[in-house]
């Protein structure tokens, strides 16, 4: 009879612990569902964000946080649409500052949940950076999601945002650090990361200086020797043509009419132009027949004049 009621037992626990584990799985299906319902709705916010899908993307984030309320991933989400109504929502059924602190309250609790997890800490601080708290929390973030996150694609691009948009805000040491960040996002293999840097290298680049002007020369200097085609080398020694010292401004001379072959002479004259530094590609390239056709005076005065009215 022992044996009988010891199996009994046994049998009984094992039948708790199934259910139990059904219960926990199921649960944990439906916040599945429900949090992927969540990133169809986000996935087309493309031109811009309509209140009520936005209102339905918080509904379904809530359901996933009822059934599973320990999944960092579920507060990041619903970190982001408050994050995202602070920005482009006049209304999402509180106040910009409210939103701002319910966004703030996820992003920790996400962190708290996946400490290591740098998407979730790369937004955080950049939720910081869109409400002008750049206070001791948000130079932690920073320096969190780059030690952590060296290489993975959407931190190199988050950091590289947050550093060139608000650059005189870093010292020296976190500059340096920034500006290697940046130079590992341009070095970058994952599809966007490349092209995504180089656009907030234009729309910021007044802002690049000092250390970051340094790296950038590092990283377009890496293989002068070679010849072979690079429009970005191209495009950023003709967008910080004014900031290179001197010395590196001959080695990039020579790098450019390596590139400037007969074959892509055009490519160059063209990234010159829209970068307004036509004339100064004129006067540094071998004098080819493509290059004196693009620059001869009548062309050249055509386009300031053109340049010239744009700025009125």
């Amino acid at each position: 009879m022992g044996n009988v009621a010891f199996k009994h037992v046994i049998l009984v626990l094992a039948l708790i612990f199934t259910l139990v584990f059904s219960y926990f799985a199921i649960l944990r299906g439906l916040a599945d569902q429900h949090f992927e319902a969540s990133r169809v709705i986000m996935s087309k916010w493309t031109t811009g964000i309509p209140k009520q899908t936005w209102f339905e993307a918080l509904d379904e984030i809530e359901l996933a946080l009822k059934y599973d309320p320990g999944h960092g991933a579920h507060h990041y989400r619903r970190a982001r649409l408050y994050h995202l109504c602070t920005i482009y929502l006049v209304d999402c059924g509180v106040s910009k500052k409210e939103a701002a602190k319910l966004a703030e309250r996820d992003y920790q609790s996400a962190r708290n949940i996946r400490p290591n997890w740098t998407l979730g800490i790369a937004h955080y601080a950049l939720l910081k950076r869109d409400t002008g708290q750049l206070d001791q929390r948000f130079h932690e973030l920073v320096q969190q999601a780059v030690t952590l996150g060296p290489r993975v694609p959407p931190t190199l691009r988050l950091i590289s945002q947050i550093a060139l948009t608000k650059w005189s805000s870093f010292d020296a040491d976190e500059q340096q650090m920034l500006a290697e960040h940046l130079i590992r996002g341009l070095e970058s293999p994952a599809g966007g990361v490349k092209k995504s840097i180089v656009e907030q290298l234009h729309k910021h680049s007044r802002q690049v200086d000092g250390a970051m002007i340094t790296s950038l020369f590092g990283y377009l200097n890496r293989d002068i020797e070679s010849a072979d085609w690079d429009a970005t080398f191209v495009d950023l020694t003709f967008l910080f043509w004014s900031k290179w010292p001197i010395a590196d401004r001959l080695i990039l001379v020579d790098r450019l009419n390596l590139l400037a072959t007969s074959k892509r002479v055009n490519h160059v004259l063209k990234i010159a132009k829209d970068n307004h530094k036509l004339p100064i590609a004129c006067a540094i390239l071998v004098q080819s027949k493509a290059v004196l056709s693009a620059c001869n005076n009548t062309k050249l005065q055509q386009l300031f004049n053109k340049q010239t009215a744009s700025y009125h």
